[in-house]
């Protein structure tokens, strides 16, 4: 790879989202280069050696495609000027920013971080006003250092962006503390690339939180392929292969998650290894369904065998004893589960159970797990059927970086008596 160092002297084009940057770089060798690349918050006036090649764009010729980036904060009195003038720092202006510059020259940045009420020796600058500058400057370093530091671990800047969100301002020394923060599920991390992290800032391969953090991997991409549990035996020698480790490392970290509340067993199967917050949504789902099939219809239930004789007559229609049992269980529970392969009557089933729920005064609403399958079971029982997130009114949080939620929920529950699920799983 090639190299080139200079001073940013303009940013034609930044995505805050992507860390996607184009802009201009004025090298030490006194020439304009073009820099494209993820170079998240890159600030005018910074001074940079960018890794990458040249490249030729059909539309806008040479540019440099930046690779990799190393960064260092402006050191010229005219770099910090425009570095401050940048607009980083909202309410500092290019005048207020050359005053500042201007009192302090060289020490300016070590003001702004530590002693920001300085700032009130220049006139025009309130206390309060200094203060907010200066923890305007100290955020911004804080969040630049940090996507550098993922950067040079390949962590896309999105995601250093919500690493900020979850872990705070002091997000780097969370991480230099324990890398393998990083791994758990509101980041998502590979603990490969947490192992790379720790391993750089000194950690051992026998480190408890590196041992736990290599458990509760494992534990999570089990639960990805759709698993509630792993078998202890199974669950060690995935550690084990992972961490490069004996297993007799494993069994105090494994004993040490148990009293932090993150991994569970049950009592009678006290072999099989849960994720605690797994565990109590199992038990309360069961809860739940339990509580549901218990406040089934008893009129439907007394009549059901009645309701699919005249369902028959009417429809002119042969329902051989299979469906049969399938529709008069479903009428005679709260909860029912209905199973067959292809071309075995289901939407037969759902389409009687449809018309004789109709036709009691119950209201059913009909959905499925995607687009293409609701689509489907609309057209081919006649009605109408919704995504269940369409159903359940999903939204996403701008708030909460997009976190996706459900308007309906057990404090706004569905306007419906009946629920039929198609292509559950």
């Amino acid at each position: 790879m090639e190299q080139v160092s200079g001073t940013i002297s303009s940013i034609r084009y930044a995505n805050e989202k992507t860390g996607y940057t184009v802009c201009e770089l004025e090298s030490d060798d006194n020439t304009r280069i073009t820099l494209v690349g993820i170079i998240p918050l890159l600030t005018e006036g910074e001074r940079i050696t960018a890794s990458g090649e040249f490249v030729i764009h059909p539309d806008y010729g040479r540019q440099f495609a930046v690779r990799q980036c190393e960064r260092k904060g402006p050191s010229r009195e005219d770099q910090v000027l425009k570095y401050l003038s940048s607009g980083f720092i909202k309410g500092m202006g290019s005048a207020t920013a050359k005053k500042i510059v201007e009192r302090f020259g060289e020490h300016t940045f070590e003001i702004l971080e530590f002693e920001p009420l300085r700032l009130t020796e220049i006139k025009g600058i309130s206390a309060e006003r200094a203060l907010y500058f200066g923890q305007a400057f100290i955020e911004h370093e804080k969040m630049r250092s940090l996507m550098m530091l993922a950067q040079n671990f390949g962590i896309p800047s999105g995601i250093a962006a919500r690493i900020r969100d979850k872990l705070g301002s002091d997000a780097e020394n969370i991480i230099r503390e324990n890398p393998y923060r990083l791994a758990e599920s509101d980041i998502g991390l590979t603990f490969a690339i947490c192992d790379r992290i720790a391993r750089s800032v000194g950690f051992e391969a026998h480190s408890k939180d590196r041992l736990k953090s290599a458990i509760m991997y494992v534990l999570s991409e089990s639960i990805s392929d759709g698993h509630t549990y792993m078998p202890s035996e199974e669950l060690y020698k995935a550690a084990v292969k992972l961490a490069n480790v004996q297993e007799e490392y494993l069994y105090d970290v494994m004993d040490a998650l148990r009293l932090e509340g993150r991994i569970a067993t049950e009592r009678q199967y006290p072999d099989r290894i849960y994720d605690r917050e797994l565990l109590e949504a199992e038990r309360y789902c069961a809860r739940k369904l339990t509580l549901m099939n218990r406040r089934r219809s008893e009129d439907l239930a007394r009549e059901a065998a009645f309701l699919i004789d005249r369902f028959e007559n009417e429809q002119n229609l042969y329902l051989d004893d299979i469906q049969k049992e399938a529709i008069m269980c479903a009428l005679s529970n709260g909860v029912s589960v209905i199973t067959g392969g292809p071309g075995t009557g289901k939407t037969t089933i759902i389409r009687t159970l449809m018309k004789i729920l109709e036709e009691k005064g119950n209201k059913a609403v009909l959905a499925a797990p995607t687009g293409r399958a609701a689509k489907r079971i609309s057209e081919t029982s006649g009605y109408e059927a919704r995504t269940i997130h369409r159903l359940l009114e999903a939204g996403y949080s701008i708030e909460d970086n997009e976190r996706p939620y459900f308007m309906r929920n057990e404090e706004n529950p569905l306007d419906a008596d009946v629920l039929i699920i198609d292509e559950a799983s």
